[in-house]
């Protein structure tokens, strides 16, 4: 992981940093400790980047007009102007005391599709947010996803141009379950091997489908094939660039010797022989003549 988002307020109004705006936070329990300070030194040593989600919305603040459940009960006397100069006060306390921040995510400021992957879009700033159970908040005996789940929601994400937010939730006593810490670090092994081809890349030149998805950098196309063909090699439509190269990632295939790669001007073929495939997904780079950024994005049939 690059980066991490903590979510300092939710809609339920509880601030998990020392705020001297409300009592209504964590240093007013037995807890009494500032997460919020204490998360971002551990982020600064481990080289992660630190964020806050702060919720616009507060269900549990007089002045602001609705409440629980869910938002669909009204408040006695609200007062929205109140409630802004309170809100810009909480966020003038993260920025000033808990800084810097990475990003300060109100769920608006870019498109941010929650529980499923994002389209292909290179227009727009984007971000996948995904649990890796099935519920937000931990629950026990929460489904897991698999990690083939976890890596084809990756590649799919980061093929369309987007970012993945990956969200874990603490267990009451503040720990990651220990199966859902087992998932992340496999997930760091996989990126460990075949991270080249995430990180630093942008979607495309092909658009994820059933086939897999493809990432570019620089003079490199990165290919992830979690699907083939019945029979036959994968066909990608003509990409404009004139491949030089092609090896495979995280030592699958040596040199790419046994990748068999063909273009034509009706398009590229890949195979590969189906003992060398790997079970979640094939990665084969192509080096091309030119910045394989630049490459019109293209649908594959």
């Amino acid at each position: 992981m690059k980066y991490l988002v903590i979510t300092s307020k939710h809609h339920d109004g509880f601030c998990l940093w020392d705020s001297k705006l409300t009592e209504y936070d964590i240093m007013s329990t037995p807890f009494g400790r500032d997460v919020l300070k204490e998360l971002p030194e551990a982020c600064r040593r481990q080289g992660i980047m630190f964020s806050t989600y702060y919720s616009i919305c507060d269900w549990w603040h007089p002045d602001y007009p609705t409440g629980s459940p869910g938002g669909r009960t009204g408040k006695a006397e609200p007062n929205m102007d109140r409630y802004v100069t309170y809100m810009k006060g909480h966020l003038r306390e993260l920025i000033e005391g808990y800084g810097p921040l990475g990003i300060l995510w109100f769920a608006g400021d870019y498109d941010t599709p929650e529980q499923q992957i994002g389209g292909f879009n290179r227009r727009r700033p984007w971000e996948t947010c995904m649990t890796i159970c099935r519920q937000w908040a931990w629950k026990p005996n929460d489904q897991l996803k698999s990690l083939q789940e976890c890596v084809e929601t990756l590649i799919e994400t980061v093929g369309g141009d987007g970012n993945l937010l990956l969200n874990v939730g603490p267990m009451p006593d503040g720990r990651i379950e220990p199966r859902q810490v087992d998932r992340l670090k496999e997930l760091g092994a996989w990126l460990a091997k075949y991270g080249e081809g995430i990180y630093g890349t942008r979607g495309g030149p092909f658009v994820p489908g059933e086939w897999g998805a493809s990432t570019c950098k620089d003079d490199s196309v990165y290919l992830f094939v979690t699907r083939w063909p019945a029979e036959g090699p994968l066909k990608l439509p003509p990409m404009g660039r004139k491949i030089l190269d092609a090896r495979a990632l995280g030592g699958q295939l040596p040199n790419g010797k046994r990748a068999l790669i063909r273009q034509t001007e009706s398009g590229v073929t890949v195979d590969v022989p189906k003992s060398d495939r790997d079970e979640i997904a094939t990665v084969v780079v192509l080096t091309v003549d030119g910045q394989a950024t630049e490459i019109p994005p293209v649908k594959v049939p």
